[in-house]
């Protein structure tokens, strides 16, 4: 228990060492990981540029209305925004726009699902003692409290999921061009 007894927790700093002189070995699994999560926050982020656009919002005052919501409540509000504004007559040149929409949108759900799979799951357990990372999710629930069965994940299903999440943020941030352009124009 001396960890307990510590009047002192040493709080962040930086060194100035780079990652090639840190000990340890980089390895595809922690980069996949890594890569999960950057391509998750671009995804973000072009989703409240998104809202931004269809509000009509400057970056700095999107940003104050978007910041704190959920991931999944900023789907859904760029959702329904997108949905008044194409009732309002935007969007008129894109015929399937409410298919694509919803396609979209279920998509980004994926990509959360995804990114939670991989960002919130116990493995590095097994990935320190055994280099094979297992996925083990124990739900919070306390009626299904035991650890669902463990699933073997390597670095290309790591990889294939954040490629997954890019690329739907690819598609996030053409839309936002698109709405940026048909609401811009419709304030004329």
């Amino acid at each position: 228990m001396r960890y307990v007894q510590t009047k002192h927790i040493d709080d962040f700093s930086r060194s100035q060492t780079s990652l090639e002189v840190q000990p340890g070995e980089l390895d595809e699994y922690s980069t996949a990981i890594g890569h999960t999560a950057i391509w998750f926050s671009g995804l973000e982020e072009n989703v409240s540029t998104v809202i931004h656009n269809l509000l009509r919002l400057d970056t700095r005052v999107g940003k104050i209305v978007t910041e704190a919501l959920s991931f999944k409540t900023k789907v859904q509000l760029m959702a329904s925004l997108a949905a008044k504004w194409r009732e309002e007559g935007c969007f008129k040149d894109s015929p399937d726009h409410e298919e694509f929409l919803d396609e979209l949108v279920k998509r980004c759900f994926k990509a959360e699902e995804l990114k939670n799979q991989i960002l919130h799951s116990s493995s590095l357990e097994t990935f320190f003692r055994e280099k094979k990372p297992k996925r083990r999710k124990v739900p919070a629930k306390h009626h299904h409290a035991t650890p669902r069965k463990a699933k073997t994940i390597n670095s290309s299903y790591l990889l294939d999921a954040a490629d997954f999440i890019c690329k739907i943020g690819l598609y996030v941030e053409a839309f936002a061009f698109e709405v940026q352009s048909e609401v811009g124009s419709s304030q004329k």
